[in-house]
């Protein structure tokens, strides 16, 4: 099974990239402790000024923690 557009929204922590990423973190490694688990789609990388509170770059494209932690996974 395929997780699709999984995201946290930064207004989801009250604009902290930090909390985002950990939120992100949290999930991918309770996603990972499925053995049925599949690959898991990320909404969204970049999302420039359509959703950038849900972006794993900021809209001048420099990378929030977030990018680490997915990268990492």
């Amino acid at each position: 099974i395929w997780a699709t557009e999984m995201g946290n929204s930064l207004a989801w922590c009250g604009g902290s990239e930090t909390c985002q990423a950990e939120r992100t973190r949290v999930q991918l490694e309770k996603w990972k402790a499925f053995e049925w688990a599949g690959p898991i789609y990320f909404y969204n990388q970049w999302a420039g000024l359509a959703h950038p509170e849900f972006s794993a770059a900021r809209v001048d494209w420099s990378k929030r923690p977030i990018w680490n932690v997915l990268a990492s996974y």
